[in-house]
C-alpha cells in the first residue's frame, strides 16, 4: 500500500477531517485580525497622505517666500496669512479622519504638528504686521516645533508601514 501525502497509509484516514487544535484556530484568528487592521490602516493612509503631501508643499512655499530678505513687511505678512489659511484648511480636513487603533499615535503627532504650524504661523502674520520681529521668531519657533513633530510622525508612519507592510517589497510576487 502506497503512503498518502499526510503520511497515514490507512485510506480512511485521508478521508477524516483535519483535527482543529486551539493554536491552529489562534493563528487564522490573529492572521485575519492582521489583515483587517492593514485594509483598515490602508484607507485611512490613502485619505491622510495627500494632506500630508500637501501641507509639506506649503511649507516648502511658505519658507522659500519669506526666506528672501524681507523688505517689505506687508508682504511677509500676506505670505503669512495665505499660508495660515491653506494649513489651517488641512488640520480642518485631517481631523475629520478616524484613525485605526495601529495609527492613533501618527494621528495625533500630526494633528499637533499641524496646530503647531497654524499658530506659528498665525504668530509670524502678526508679527510682520506689526513689525515685531520678536513675535516673527515666537512664530518661527512654532514651525521649528512643527518640524520636530513632522519628523516623529513620519518615523511613527516608517514604523507601521514596516509593521503592516504596507508597501510591497520590489521584485515580491
Amino acid at each position: 500500500m502506497r503512503e498518502s501525502p499526510r503520511g497515514s497509509a490507512d485510506p480512511f484516514q485521508e478521508r477524516l477531517p483535519r483535527v482543529l487544535t486551539p493554536w491552529s484556530f489562534l493563528k487564522r484568528l490573529r492572521a485575519s485580525r492582521f489583515e483587517q487592521r492593514r485594509q483598515e490602516l490602508r484607507s485611512y493612509l490613502e485619505a491622510a497622505t495627500p494632506v500630508a503631501l500637501r501641507v509639506d508643499r506649503l511649507y516648502r512655499d511658505w519658507r522659500e517666500a519669506i526666506s528672501d530678505p524681507v523688505q517689505d513687511c506687508q508682504k511677509a505678512a500676506n505670505v503669512s496669512a495665505v499660508y495660515w489659511w491653506q494649513v489651517s484648511d488641512c488640520l480642518r480636513t485631517f481631523g475629520q479622519l478616524d484613525p485605526p487603533a495601529p495609527a492613533r499615535r501618527y494621528h495625533r503627532l500630526f494633528a499637533e504638528a499641524l496646530r503647531s504650524a497654524s499658530l506659528g504661523s498665525e504668530i509670524a502674520k502678526n508679527g510682520f504686521r506689526s513689525n515685531k520681529f520678536s513675535e516673527v521668531s515666537r512664530g518661527l519657533g512654532h514651525l521649528d516645533r512643527y518640524l520636530e513633530l513632522m519628523t516623529e510622525a513620519e518615523t511613527e508612519l516608517s514604523r507601521l508601514v514596516k509593521r503592516y507592510r504596507l508597501v510591497d517589497e520590489p521584485g515580491a510576487v
